[in-house]
């Protein structure tokens, strides 16, 4: 029952997920229904059907979007994204990113937001930039990892073969 187990797993995070949106998008707005809709739109999107499918894309989505929305959370309500929090947004990445290879690339659309968190928060150059490394290490250490053991099964260093056409 191995495959019930991956939907459920998958509709279980897409619920988490679309719960953390209603959060950030009634910090948004203030508003309770609006709120709902944000959230409903959500989880009647791609999210409905990529659930029920044996598919990296509906976990890495989900993955990519908790990220992003933890950190523009932290910045609505002016919350301190400390050095674990941030390498826990990273792992979160770094999971995405082993999931769907892609995600290596999907990491920068995250680095705009943690510098706008630091200019918001005026938390300084330097804390700026240890939470910006927080985030970016593990994907990047990841990569890193990934393409070593690349190159002792190939003899090529690379993360993946459809580079090309993996970000459309």
């Amino acid at each position: 029952a191995w495959s019930w187990v991956a939907v459920i797993l998958q509709m279980s995070l897409s619920l988490v997920v679309t719960w953390v949106l209603f959060g950030l998008a009634h910090s948004l707005t203030g508003n309770f229904w609006l709120a709902c809709l944000a959230a409903f739109c959500h989880a009647a999107a791609q999210t409905f059907y990529l659930d029920q499918c044996i598919l990296t894309d509906s976990l890495n989505a989900s993955l990519v979007i908790l990220a992003v929305a933890i950190v523009s959370h932290s910045i609505i309500e002016r919350q301190v994204l400390t050095v674990p929090r941030a390498f826990a947004i990273g792992g979160l990445l770094l999971a995405a990113f082993l999931l769907r290879e892609a995600g290596f690339i999907l990491q920068i659309t995250i680095w705009p937001l943690v510098l706008l968190w630091g200019w918001v928060y005026n938390a300084g150059i330097v804390r700026t930039a240890l939470v910006f490394a927080a985030i970016a290490l593990p994907v990047l250490a990841g990569a890193e990892i990934y393409k070593s053991w690349n190159v002792m099964r190939s003899g090529e260093r690379f993360v993946t073969t459809a580079a090309q056409t993996a970000i459309y």
